[in-house]
């Protein structure tokens, strides 16, 4: 149980339990055209808000990982 849930659980969730397997894990890459005048991640981010629509995004993320991502950070930026 997280320790958010009981407070007093009479262990410590962090100090009470030992690794035994990675389970997971992951990188992302983000790659641009040559063609497109950025050079960081905020370049990107600020091109998509001053051209709307000029910019399209794809990956391997779910559906939902993808809209979150373009709510939080490229809005003006379109999902395929």
């Amino acid at each position: 149980m997280p320790p958010i849930l009981q407070k007093n659980a009479g262990y410590d969730p962090l100090a009470s339990y030992d690794p035994i397997v990675l389970v997971a894990q992951s990188s992302n890459l983000l790659v641009v055209h040559p063609s497109l005048p950025v050079n960081s991640v905020q370049e990107l981010v600020a091109y998509a808000k001053a051209n709307p629509g000029k910019v399209n995004f794809s990956s391997y993320m779910s559906r939902t990982e993808a809209a979150a991502l373009r709510s939080t950070t490229c809005s003006p930026v379109r999902c395929r």
